[in-house]
């Protein structure tokens, strides 16, 4: 039974500094804290949650109580710093950074973030000395914009060759920030070296002008697409189509995502990705614009290298989790979806989905324990009154799954598949005279509810009316042709009225559709030795008895279990 439509969720737009500073720190967490306080960790992905969205107040109490659990963060003391930097808590921020460097003495950002504190008060010597702390740490892999803060400090302390030497390098290594330029010219000036000055000036004009003009084009683009003028988007599309700005490479295969263009957007953060293979934004809108294209495959790969970057996300973890359960992957998928539940509790299509995917992978103690947290914070939901049922149903608490059922009828009287659950349920207890009420009204009320007619099939071949239970089934079967269940009611009732030709023809349709149940071949054998042909009786006996040891099996080994977190 569907439940609920896939998780709708939005592209994520161009990098930021602050969406940086988080990255950075995202994945040396989770290594640190394997199988310690789980409840740290929740709070600390909270916070980092938080933060993303720009709701630092909120970040700070996260932050507070991960560090109560546990004070040896380093990475989540200098989160509370930068969130008190956001909020301008200045002195409560430097406290924070310096922490988590007595935690950590190679922890850069906490650094960086005290260099650049001791440059707004002034202690530019000070400020010099965590820079380039920074700067070694980073081992020519810049943090953020250390260069360009150090050689910016290194002029105003009027040590030029020292400037030049750190403004050279920021330009090797960050070749799109035309403020290290503009300050290397300054640099190249004070010395009288005006041909080099002239070009580093040059060069940052070039960046600044590159950019307002692809602001722009971007800004056009979009325009265009609104208006659907896709001709004149494709013009912008093919000038910045071959840029190395990742950035612009992301916003416009956003814009195109947006639009369902999605041979051009797959193409644009394909070559964002290969540029910056590091990139959150870039691997998770060539995740997202998969996952829109149903290349699963490709979605699962790319949400999966996204939340390695950015484990915090809980727009990653939940398409993850659709995503995963798409394919198959229950395991998978609950840890995904568990993660974001972790992330954002209060989502009830998360809560939703994982709770299906607990049914689906027979975790019947942690499913109530879910869905009965969960109607705690959503009461009278019917979609999770209706996982309650069936949980209850699979492991087998036939008279909860009726307790269950009757309370949800009660709420939803005129619901066709509170109707049908009540029915459905009284049927697997035995109270077959009672159930029929509810499975004619469910079908009233939805004339295309196949389980309905199904169940009514039932219920009638139960009391041995057999031709009007093959009605009801051949009903079942105009609605949905591909569905096993109706089709096998059908033989049973068939078989019982002898006709035997039409079981078999009915059967050798299921084989097609689902060659690894056994029940056709079962009906087979009948069918078979109704028109006295024994050997293929036994042929079809042989393939049932296989397949079906096959399937006990697996459920022997699945059931009862219990989910534990990897």
């Amino acid at each position: 039974m569907k439940i609920i439509d896939p998780i709708r969720v939005g592209f994520v737009s161009r990098l930021n500094a602050a969406t940086l500073v988080l990255l950075l720190v995202g994945t040396s967490f989770f290594s640190q804290t394997k199988g310690e306080n789980k409840a740290a960790e929740v709070h600390y992905l909270r916070g980092l949650y938080f933060l993303d969205k720009g709701k630092n107040q909120e970040a700070l109490v996260e932050f507070r109580a991960s560090l109560e659990l546990k004070p040896s963060q380093a990475d989540a003391r200098y989160q509370l710093g930068l969130a008190n930097w956001k909020l301008g808590n200045i002195l409560a921020a430097s406290r924070e950074f310096r922490k988590a460097l007595e935690l950590a003495p190679d922890h850069a950002l906490s650094a960086y973030y005290l260099g650049r504190i001791s440059l707004q008060n002034n202690d530019i010597l000070k400020g010099i000395e965590y820079l380039k702390k920074v700067v070694q740490l980073g081992n020519g892999k810049p943090i953020l914009d250390e260069y360009f803060q150090l050689g910016k400090a290194y002029l105003t302390e009027a040590k030029i060759d020292e400037a030049i030497a750190v403004l050279e390098k920021g330009a090797t290594v960050q070749p799109r920030d035309d403020r290290i330029f503009a300050q290397l010219g300054k640099a190249y000036l004070s010395k009288g070296r005006k041909a080099e000055a002239e070009k580093a000036l040059d060069q940052s004009k070039e960046l600044r002008d590159y950019l307002r003009e692809a602001t722009m084009l971007l800004m056009q683009c979009s325009e265009y697409l609104k208006s659907n003028e896709i001709g004149k988007a494709m013009e912008i599309y093919q000038r910045l189509s071959d840029t190395v700005d990742v950035n612009d490479l992301v916003s416009l295969g956003i814009n195109f995502g947006e639009r369902e263009l999605f041979e051009q957007a797959i193409k644009l953060l394909e070559r964002a990705v290969r540029l910056s293979p590091n990139l959150y934004e870039a691997h998770y809108n060539l995740g997202l614009m998969y996952f829109r294209t149903q290349h699963e495959k490709e979605a699962e790969e790319h949400f999966a290298r996204a939340l390695e970057l950015h484990p915090y996300s809980f727009e990653t973890s939940s398409l993850l989790g659709v995503v995963l359960s798409q394919v198959g992957k229950t395991e998978e998928a609950i840890h995904a979806l568990k993660r974001a539940q972790s992330i954002k509790p209060d989502d009830l299509k998360v809560v939703t989905l994982l709770s299906l995917q607990l049914i689906e992978g027979r975790y019947y103690t942690e499913s109530m324990k879910t869905i009965n947290d969960a109607l705690k914070r959503w009461p009278g939901n019917l979609d999770l009154n209706l996982l309650l049922i069936q949980t209850y149903h699979r492991d087998r608490k036939y008279e909860k799954a009726v307790q269950a059922a009757g309370q949800t009828v009660a709420l939803y009287p005129e619901s066709a598949r509170a109707n049908f659950e009540m029915g459905y349920q009284l049927i697997s207890f035995g109270r077959l005279k009672d159930s029929r009420p509810f499975l004619e009204k469910s079908v009233q009320l939805d004339p295309d509810l196949v389980e309905g007619y199904v169940s009514l099939g039932d219920l009638q071949a139960k009391e041995g009316h057999y031709e009007q239970a093959t009605n009801y089934y051949r009903k079942a079967l105009e609605k949905d042709p591909g569905h096993v269940e109706s089709s096998l009611g059908l033989a049973k009732s068939l078989l019982a009225m002898k006709r035997y030709p039409e079981v078999v023809i009915e059967m050798e349709k299921v084989i097609q559709i689902e060659p690894a149940n056994p029940q056709p071949h079962f009906h087979l054998s009948q069918a078979f030795l109704g028109m006295e042909e024994k050997q293929k009786a036994d042929q079809e006996a042989q393939i049932f008895k296989q397949l079906n040891d096959q399937r006990m099996i697996i459920r022997d080994q699945e059931a009862g279990r219990a989910y534990e977190e990897k």
